[in-house]
């Protein structure tokens, strides 16, 4: 009840602040011009917004930070984009659709005002949205899109994270795009493999990047391009070969070329005793087994 209290209270100053906003934009002044009064106007809707936004009223703050944002642009970008990025996250909480509107605003202020890491940070939250909703492929694009802007920003190493994510979205896709996902898992290797800080990493792209290759292979029923990349891999990174994922991969690739559904889950559950896997790596690891040759299908994989 005291909530509900508050909640009204801050929308009747919301509403107070409106009402003066629209005036200033209706008022006619010998001394004020126009752009002064679009800026007096814009800071009133942003406190009618702030107003409705501790009120608990997503929608109305949301929107209001719109219509701050609309003025604030013919004069501020900077403004304005501040505007539109709130309008976003207020939005978020009641219709992805219309947050992601306003993010991609703020996106384009960022972008032509050269402010690529802004407008990269902004892309991973539209593609969190979409992750969120199951729309994989969409999710990847902006995530893809959030890479080139930290190239642009000259931070490589952010650039190369959200890589990793496009590669993970791309096999979640339907369909999944295997073909780019290895592209991507690859080229984030070959840079790790510079960095002693991120050289760890390598075993764990590598590998994905294999699984990815060998769902691949049963597609294309190409197995000797499998038996290739791994090769390739482990002249790519020398520690690779020694590690429980390669030796997997290698046991692996004749029984998938063979179809043997019994001695694939044999070789997961030995993989699985000794690295634990992951859901990502479950759900590629159960599609392989759904779609080899000779097996009856099911939809589990037994790991234990």
């Amino acid at each position: 009840r005291i909530w509900r209290m508050e909640s009204v209270f801050h929308n009747k100053k919301a509403e107070g602040f409106i009402e003066e906003a629209e005036k200033k934009l209706n008022s006619w002044s010998l001394f004020t011009s126009k752009a002064l009064k679009r800026e007096e106007a814009a800071e009133l809707y942003q406190s009618a917004a702030n107003q409705y936004k501790t009120g608990g009223n997503w929608k109305k703050a949301g929107d209001t930070y719109l219509k701050a944002g609309d003025l604030y642009k013919k004069g501020s970008g900077h403004e304005a984009a501040n505007c539109y990025v709130d309008a976003g996250k207020m939005l978020k909480k009641v219709s992805a659709d219309e947050a992601l509107k306003a993010f991609n605003l703020a996106i384009e202020i960022y972008t032509d005002s050269n402010r690529h890491s802004g407008a990269a940070r902004l892309c991973k939250e539209v593609g969190e949205i979409f992750e969120k909703d199951g729309k994989y492929a969409q999710s990847a694009k902006a995530f893809k899109q959030a890479s080139h802007f930290y190239t642009a920003s000259d931070q490589p190493t952010n650039a190369m994270h959200q890589l990793v994510k496009v590669a993970d979205l791309l096999v979640q896709a339907s369909p999944p795009v295997y073909e780019e996902a290895i592209e991507h898992f690859e080229k984030v290797s070959r840079y790790s493999l510079d960095n002693r800080m991120l050289r760890y990493s390598v075993k764990g792209y590598l590998f994905k990047a294999g699984l990815c290759s060998m769902a691949l292979a049963i597609a294309k029923d190409d197995y000797k391009t499998l038996q290739d990349t791994i090769e390739k891999y482990v002249d790519m990174d020398p520690d690779f070969e020694s590690s429980a994922e390669c030796k997997f991969l290698q046991t692996a690739a004749p029984i998938v070329e063979e179809g043997n559904d019994k001695d694939f889950q044999a070789a997961v559950k030995a993989l699985n005793k000794k690295k634990k896997l992951d859901d990502w790596q479950v759900n590629i690891l159960l599609s392989i087994k759904r779609n080899l040759k000779q097996q009856v299908q099911t939809d589990e994989i037994d790991i234990t």
